[in-house]
């Protein structure tokens, strides 16, 4: 009883910890772009005299731009965002360059690694490669929904986890697999092949299903 209290005790305090540290991580990695400028001596600048501005009004112009309230719209925006990035990095310079050598540059490169880390994910889910991967496993996923709901109708009493075993998705990702592959291949050694793509997409996504039907149909008229 007592180590589980302790050990809930700890989760308490671990987790907001490394979920803290997490973001702090994020965050100096996305300001600073190297330890140099992390660690950088910073001197507290004394703040000039207010100066005196003369403010000219503005001349009514002959008729609304709309391009011009897009524009200045566009740029406040702009500034808003480079303020506030710069009153994040005054604000982390502000802190004791030790305490920033000593807990902010890991903190950094672990942000720096996490920050690299996705964006190579987003590029390659973008590229066409990865593409064509996700449209065969949403087709994929399309197949073993219909094959449920179709055997479920046809043997109600048939549980889904016997419909979706381990044989029945292996042969339905194997099966997608390869016409994945014929289907990212095609279009170089066949130059009409984007007009019947999909054509070729749905035939062979009803004949997976058929073939995968096929064994719980065959067992139900060997029963009856």
């Amino acid at each position: 009883m007592e180590e589980e209290r302790r050990t809930h005790i700890k989760n308490k305090i671990v987790r907001p910890a490394i979920a803290g540290a997490t973001a702090l991580s994020l965050l100096l990695g996305g300001l600073f772009s190297s330890p140099a400028e992390l660690t950088e001596e910073t001197k507290l600048r004394q703040t000039p005299p207010a100066a005196v501005q003369l403010v000219v009004p503005d001349l009514p112009d002959d008729g609304p731009s709309d391009d011009g309230d897009e524009d200045s719209a566009l740029q406040d925006e702009e500034k808003k965002k480079g303020g506030l990035r710069s009153a994040l990095k005054r604000l982390v310079l502000r802190i004791p360059r030790p305490v920033r050598i000593a807990i902010g540059v890991p903190l950094w490169a672990v942000g720096w690694v996490i920050i690299a880390g996705l964006s190579a994910l987003w590029s390659a889910f973008l590229s066409p490669v990865a593409g064509m991967v996700l449209t065969w496993l949403s087709i994929a996923a399309v197949i073993l929904g219909i094959l449920v709901c179709f055997i479920k109708m046809v043997c109600p009493d048939l549980p889904v986890k016997k419909i979706l075993n381990r044989k029945t998705f292996l042969a339905v990702i194997c099966s997608v697999a390869v016409l994945g592959v014929v289907d990212a291949i095609a279009p170089n050694v066949w130059d009409g092949y984007e007009t019947v793509q999909s054509i070729f997409r749905a035939v062979a996504s009803a004949a997976v299903l058929a073939g995968v039907s096929f064994p719980f149909l065959k067992k139900r008229r060997s029963k009856a």
